[in-house]
Formats: structure tokens, sequence, C-alpha cells
């Protein structure tokens, strides 16, 4: 009896952390998104500015000619046998500032 009543206040004790745990970390998440209307909040609200940046096209595409398969992927780390083809590799986007980024594609045998 003494056990049964123990394991009870375990396992209450235990939703009662989960569910507080829970709202707390929901708070923490809420709160910078509410303090951005907040009318004196020192959160930066000012107009996003683009750049405008402008790429050779024509060079970007030639150099990019027959990497396909070096990109192809043949099987990710577990998993299963998958009757698609599928890519992943980097592409530059600024070789002076070394920016790049990963893609990952699929391609569909129907669509």
């Amino acid at each position: 009896e003494t056990s049964l009543l123990l394991s009870f206040l375990i396992i209450l004790s235990h939703f009662v952390v989960e569910i507080h745990g829970k709202n707390k970390q929901v708070e923490a998440l809420d709160n910078p998104h509410k303090a951005k209307y907040i009318e004196n909040s020192e959160i930066d609200k000012s107009e996003f500015e683009v750049q405008e940046i402008v790429y050779d096209i024509d060079a970007i595409a030639d150099s990019q000619k027959g990497v396909k398969e070096n990109d192809r992927i043949k099987k990710l780390p577990g998993q299963p046998f998958v009757k698609f083809s599928q890519f992943g590799g980097y592409v530059t986007l600024d070789k002076l500032s070394g920016s790049a980024f990963y893609y990952y594609f699929v391609e569909a045998h129907q669509s």
C-alpha cells in the first residue's frame, strides 16, 4: 500500500513538473515577440533595406555545367532504398567573401 501511494505521488509530481515547465517555456519564447509591440521597446522596428546585388547569371550557369552528377547522393546514412534521385552540394554565392549555401534536391520520376 505504501509503495502504491509513493508510486502515485511520483507520477503525479512528474505531470505537475511537465505542465509547469511547459508554461514557463512558452512564456520565455513569447516574451521577445510581445516586447516588440511595447511602445518604448529597444527592439529595432525599422524597415528592411534591400541591397541591390547584380550577378552575372551566365557566368554562374556556366560554372555549374556538368556538376550535377558530382552532387548525386547514392544513399543517406540510415536511409532505406529509395526510387528517386537525390542531390546535395554547395553553391558558391560570392567567391571573395567565401559565402555559399548547401542545397538538397530530390528529382521526381513523375510530375
